[in-house]
């Protein structure tokens, strides 16, 4: 391999995830052909679990609150049994935060690997407001009589002129999701002096002022401003914000000196000082929520009682050091990674840029404009859709991965002879070595400042192995951001990262794109102020006034070289847009949110990493990948519906576990496997029925789904009682992007 200087680095810092549980609380369990009644139960009434489950789902709780009283029929019985046992799985065996089922912290290199978790009894924990009750009740609270005369009011910030008309987004609920529409009214006079005197926040009676100095009666300005209100042409100063401090708390500030509410600001207090009370402890009685939202439910305010908490976890660790040795195995992977991966085809912000040059040439045009899916190009190229709705889907997806027409490339013919080789030779293991990409070019220019990885830290035969398969992001802040507001090392760490961007792009502006598609997501958007900047959109920002950057300000351009140039007017500035958060952006988003975010990664790749690429297409069964004592593939099974027929017949019989076994040795799959859905992934126990009978009941109706091998029964991550699971995210930057050259080591 090419042993020229490689201009990434890996930060010192590092973000650790675990599940709330050690892994043996659910093998232990599933150890058996099948599991006793009595011991599920158990389970059921162990408060740490009934806590948890209770915050990912009232409805489950409830069912098991009629289970243990024996009010359940028998098929409703067996399926919360299945339940339960995926919920343990879940808080075993899965890193992923959510609510108390697990939790992050934040480590660092040293001379050795030491990595010991406190008892849990000790972990933080942060419960406040699920952003779906806040925001529902900020709108409530704004429709009430006499309120709207005590608020301040902005400019919809997604309006923009067309012609002699004004655009904008208006958003409307319906069962329960956000849904965007594009409006228009015609301009006037009268209109862009009410939006320009109230840009930086006025009262209604303020506004009407304005159109009184035009010769118009008090009354009729009056019901003119309210109608603009009703249509969302102005907003109130009480729409949800992302980014600094929590928007519960800033909320319920503001509602203190609002005349009017009665007894609502110390109610809402309350019921929050009393989220703070219970974060004192865990394994609290679900029937303390349940107080807290029956005393909400007597204010007559419209909500979910499913979508009333939001609790995050913090794990708490005696020691989180990892030797040092990982890290230079991380840069050697990297450099392979870069060899690996090539550049995307034609993408939606190529086929954007070609169809900009085509229509505007070299022209510098409003954004708006520009991305108007009527009278410009709208984004992506074709799309002529304004609205779309947002779904987030919290559970285990149920679709299967797209056939994809991948190239075959001089990868995939590396990959297709070893894999050839490890079958010849009836084995589930290939591995890569250096030499082996020797010829192919070792590509680092087109990759962004900074980025993250995510990996597993296992123990294979004595030996503490890193499981690692890509490199992405368009900002190694990514994947933190969500989490800085209950980890100060985590804020920290986040902070030096786009820190550190800055000083890589002098001159420019690094912007924080301030949107909120739909009230629940805004859970895992909110982030601290990371960036001076804010580009807000259908949202609200929090930095200070002059450093907001407004879509009527943004404007749009092709350079010389035919990149895409945003720019502020009044910065005379080039503006970089930055998403500081993990939000699968693309799925159903407005064009100026798609572009602005897809315009992160203008230029480069944003993720590099280890991929099947066309050869998956060829077999059902693929390998474990290895290189330099790093796992960077799983061995896998895709397995097809009508493979798995009669395993399904034989559901209820006692034969399922044998018929079982037969198909596994047909298969050389391990007793342990995981069913993966992308990052959501199912712990099995093949020689266990109950595990057996919880997976055929998962994927009965797919076409096809994938089984990987689990990798994670012994781990350097320890408790009192075991080891745990867990992911480690790394983080990257270009040293030789900054000047002077600095490093974190």
């Amino acid at each position: 391999m090419n042993k020229n200087p490689f201009p990434y680095t890996v930060f010192d810092r590092f973000c650790l995830r675990s599940p709330l549980l050690e892994l043996h609380n659910y093998t232990n369990l599933t150890g058996g052909i099948s599991i006793a009644e009595t011991a599920l139960r158990a389970i059921g009434n162990d408060p740490v679990f009934r806590e948890a489950l209770f915050l990912a789902s009232p409805v489950v709780s409830a069912e098991l609150e009629k289970w243990e009283g024996d009010r359940l029929d028998p098929k409703k019985a067996a399926k919360l049994r299945l339940t339960i046992l995926k919920y343990l799985a879940r808080i075993t065996s899965r890193c992923t935060p959510f609510g108390l089922f697990a939790g992050c912290s934040v480590g660092a290199f040293s001379t050795e690997t030491r990595l010991i978790l406190e008892p849990y009894s000790t972990f933080r924990r942060v419960t406040r407001f699920d952003m779906n009750f806040v925001a529902g009740l900020a709108q409530h609270i704004t429709q009430q009589p006499g309120i709207s005369g005590q608020l301040l009011y902005y400019p919809n910030s997604s309006l923009y002129p067309i012609g002699n008309a004004l655009r904008y987004v208006e958003y409307t609920y319906a069962g329960g999701q956000r849904k965007h529409s594009l409006e228009a009214v015609t301009n006037s006079e009268y209109l862009q002096e009410i939006f320009e005197f109230a840009k930086h926040g006025q009262p209604v009676m303020a506004i009407a002022a304005v159109l009184c100095d035009a010769d118009i009666d008090q009354a009729e300005a009056e019901e003119f401003v309210a109608e603009l209100i009703a249509n969302q042409l102005l907003v109130s100063e009480l729409e949800p914000h992302l980014t600094g401090i929590d928007y519960s708390e800033s909320l319920i500030e503001r509602l203190q000196t609002i005349e009017g509410l009665g007894t609502l600001p110390e109610v809402l207090q309350k019921a929050l000082d009393e989220m703070k009370q219970l974060d004192e402890t865990i394994g609290n009685d679900p029937q303390d929520y349940q107080n807290i939202s029956d005393t909400l439910k007597q204010l007559e305010i419209p909500f979910e009682p499913g979508y009333l908490f939001q609790t995050d976890l913090f794990l708490k660790a005696k020691n989180a050091l990892l030797d040092r040795s990982h890290r230079d195995q991380l840069e050697s992977v990297f450099r392979l990674f870069a060899k690996l991966t090539y550049a995307e085809g034609m993408t939606p912000l190529d086929q954007f840029t070609k169809a900009f040059q085509q229509r505007y040439e070299h022209r510098e045009m409003p954004l708006a404009t520009v991305l108007d899916v009527e009278l410009g190009i709208g984004y992506p190229v074709g799309n002529t859709h304004d609205s779309a709705p947002y779904i987030e889907d919290l559970m285990m997806g149920k679709g299967t991965e797209a056939a994809q027409n991948l190239p075959w490339t001089a990868v995939s013919r590396i990959l297709h002879s070893k894999v050839m080789q490890a079958r010849a030779k009836g084995e589930l293991h290939i591995e890569l070595t250096a030499d082996d990409f020797d010829d192919l070019p070792e590509n680092s220019h087109d990759l962004p400042d900074t980025l993250a990885a995510m990996a597993e830290l296992v123990t294979l035969d004595g030996t503490d192995t890193l499981v690692l398969q890509y490199i992405s992001g368009s900002s190694a802040v990514n994947l933190l951001g969500r989490f800085c507001h209950g980890d100060s090392g985590l804020e920290a760490l986040a902070r030096e990262i786009t820190a550190l961007e800055s000083r890589m792009n002098p001159g420019k502006i690094l912007a924080e794109i301030i949107h909120l598609p739909e009230s629940r997501t805004g859970n895992v958007l909110k982030r601290p102020n990371f960036r001076s900047h804010e580009i807000p959109y259908l949202g609200k920002a929090s930095v200070a006034v002059e450093n907001h950057i407004t879509l009527d300000d943004l404007t749009l351009s092709l350079s010389d070289t035919g990149k895409l140039v945003l720019k502020s007017k009044k910065n005379t500035a080039e503006v970089l847009p930055r998403l500081g958060n993990a939000h699968n952006y693309s799925r159903n988003a407005l064009p100026v949110y798609h572009f602005l975010a897809d315009l992160q990664n203008q230029g480069s790749r944003a993720s590099i990493g280890f991929s099947w690429g066309a050869v998956a297409a060829l077999y059902d069964v693929l390998p474990r990948v290895t290189f330099e004592n790093m796992i960077l593939s799983k061995a896998q099974w895709r397995i097809k519906k009508e493979s798995i027929q009669h395993l399904v017949q034989e559901y209820e019989t006692p034969q399922l576990i044998t018929v079982v076994r037969n198909w596994r040795t047909t298969l050389q799959l391990p007793q342990w496997v995981q069913l993966a859905d992308h990052d959501n992934t199912l712990l099995l126990n093949l020689e266990n029925i109950d595990c057996i009978q919880m997976w055929l009941s998962t994927i009965k109706n797919r076409e096809s789904f994938l089984l990987e091998e689990f990798l994670g029964h012994s781990t350097p991550l320890t408790g009192s009682g075991g080891s745990y699971v867990n992911q480690i995210i790394f983080s990257f930057y270009n040293h030789k992007k900054l000047n002077p050259i600095t490093t974190s080591r």
